[in-house]
């Protein structure tokens, strides 16, 4: 017996540091795990005969099971599948990512184990791997381990460095650090390891401040955001509809007119129009902007026959501007690789291809030109950096997170939010159908969260910045670095070792 749990230590540890790693998520949100999740599975390292890929494979499949509980009940709500398709595809794609990650820890524990000056270079193969998760396929960068931060603001501002990955590299270094520290009596990992706590929250601290003291020197401007609580599922009538519209604007004259607000967004989903069609509609939205302020809707646009798109649309005085979804969602509005999922009939039949937008571009609100990123798009450092890139001085990004469920998902989704508002040095309006929208300042604090579930409307102030952090000039090229880095020590460690 006790030979027999001699044995599985090693691979309980491996799960151990999974849910670790997944209760630094929304809606756990203990953050402070994510400087020690790898303990665990660092120790079951230590036994010889553990074969490094199946305990990451373990530790991955632990990891994901965890934070994307949330799936099946997506797929038999929005897909229509039954319970044994919606399990059968959740572990699939918890599978492939864990495969993934099992993949990228072989090389970690190959470094780890060689020892010498080789084993900091393991946290460039964990970056690597996040890097690969942000561009492998259609890719699925959710919950990098440095967006766990989104809350310990002084820390996350190495994200302005170099990005969600920079953060992530120093949480990795970390776990290596304490483990060489308290296991192997290492002094000199205690030592470098309280220095890079020092300095990342101490600096961090330093550079919030001066930002934030910088920000209130900037002119004030106010943006109206509407929660509606609409759900995906509930399909209104034509009365239900006009009723609906009404009341969001109604609602945004309030906002307006009341608050301030100089530009009111609404999610995607608010109401089932399709005004870029319908004159009628178009007519009254762009009535509303002429007489109140811009407006700022997702809405689905019928270009022509098989062209969908999912459009953020902006009404002002001027005329109307439109943004495509320019990176689609799997699942979601498109079927990647549809024809191996000739098995869940209801999926390829009914779901209709969108078609993604051909233009990365900005949209200009009372002058300002603006990111608008859609739902999806807000998880992507890249994608945004690049608007942020081109001008833009605002960021503002809808979704429809009502098919999640007031599960952890929407939390998650909120987090990345916040990163790409640090990143880029930006404010970062977020706008949801039923939950969770914020107003993000451009150092990463939350203005204001409205409750998920729940109808909310609020007025935020915000600032319009121009300058750009480090991470939109170049830093964004940290998590390519790390990468090549990894590869390239793996390579020559085993070299040296031959």
């Amino acid at each position: 017996m006790r030979r027999r749990l001699h044995l599985a230590l090693p691979w309980l540890g491996a799960l151990a540091s999974g849910v670790l790693y997944a209760l630094a998520f929304p809606r756990f949100d203990f953050q402070v795990l994510a400087f020690v999740f790898l303990f665990p599975l660092l120790a079951a390292l230590e036994h010889p005969r553990v074969n490094a890929f199946l305990a990451f494979l373990a530790f991955g499949a632990a990891a994901h099971l965890v934070m994307l509980y949330w799936m099946p009940r997506v797929m038999i709500r929005y897909g229509g599948m039954n319970l044994a398709l919606s399990l059968l595809a959740f572990l699939m794609v918890a599978g492939i990512l864990s495969l993934v990650t099992a993949a990228a820890g072989w090389g970690l524990a190959r470094l780890w184990r060689h020892g010498g000056a080789w084993w900091p270079a393991a946290a460039c193969v964990w970056v690597g791997k996040d890097l690969l998760l942000e561009e492998f396929m259609t890719g699925f960068p959710w919950c990098l381990v440095g967006t766990s931060q989104y809350r310990n603001l002084p820390f996350l501002q190495t994200a302005a460095l170099g990005g969600v990955h920079l953060t992530g590299f120093i949480l990795v270094l970390c776990n290596l650090l304490l483990y060489r520290w308290l296991r192997r009596r290492d002094r000199r990992s205690g030592a470098v390891l309280i220095f890079i706590l020092l300095l990342t929250h101490g600096g961090g601290w330093l550079r919030l401040q001066r930002l934030e003291n910088r920000l209130e020197a900037l002119p004030r401007h106010y943006a109206g955001i509407l929660q509606p609580n609409s759900h995906h599922d509930r399909v209104l009538s034509w009365r239900e509809r006009e009723s609906r519209l009404e009341e969001l604007l109604d609602e945004s004259r309030r906002l307006v007119q009341a608050g301030g607000a100089e530009f009111v967004v609404w999610p995607e989903y608010s109401v089932t129009l399709y005004p870029l069609q319908n004159t009628r509609y178009r007519d009254r939205m762009l009535a509303f902007a002429r007489e109140h302020a811009p407006l700022l809707a997702g809405f689905t646009n019928i270009e022509r026959q098989g062209v969908i798109k999912n459009a953020m649309v902006r009404f002002a005085a001027d005329g109307i501007q439109t943004y495509h979804k320019v990176h689609l969602t799997p699942f979601g509005e498109y079927i990647p690789f549809r024809p191996l999922f000739f098995f869940v009939p209801r999926i390829v039949g009914e779901i209709v291809d969108f078609t993604p937008g051909d233009s990365l571009h900005t949209l200009t609100v009372n002058q300002v030109p603006v990111a608008t990123p859609i739902c999806f798009e807000i998880i992507f450092p890249r994608l945004v950096r690049r608007l942020v890139a081109r001008g833009a001085q605002l960021i503002v990004t809808i979704s429809n997170d009502s098919w999640f469920g007031d599960t952890s998902a929407p939390g998650q989704h909120m987090s990345a939010a916040v990163v790409r508002s640090v990143e880029n040095g930006r404010y970062t309006l977020r706008s949801t159908s039923n939950g969770i929208s914020v107003a993000v300042s451009a150092s990463g604090r939350i203005l204001h969260r409205s409750p998920y579930g729940r109808a909310d409307r609020f007025v935020a102030p915000i600032r319009h910045l121009d300058a750009q952090t480090p991470f939109t000039c170049g830093g964004w090229l940290f998590g390519h670095f790390c990468l090549l880095l990894g590869l390239a020590a793996l390579l020559l460690s085993r070299k040296h070792r031959g």
